[in-house]
């Protein structure tokens, strides 16, 4: 993946293993559904 992303120019920054991108993409999930609930929402 690296590579991949080397390639587009892209470098990633802060995230280095695989729990820390489970720990930020949990912790925006969560965020994500907060603003879900408040805006109200609702599935098609």
């Amino acid at each position: 993946m690296k590579e991949f992303y080397a390639a587009q120019g892209v470098v990633p920054v802060g995230i280095t293993s695989p729990k820390e991108i489970a720990r930020f993409l949990r912790a925006d999930f969560e965020r994500i559904a907060r603003l879900v609930k408040i805006a109200g929402v609702k599935p098609e």
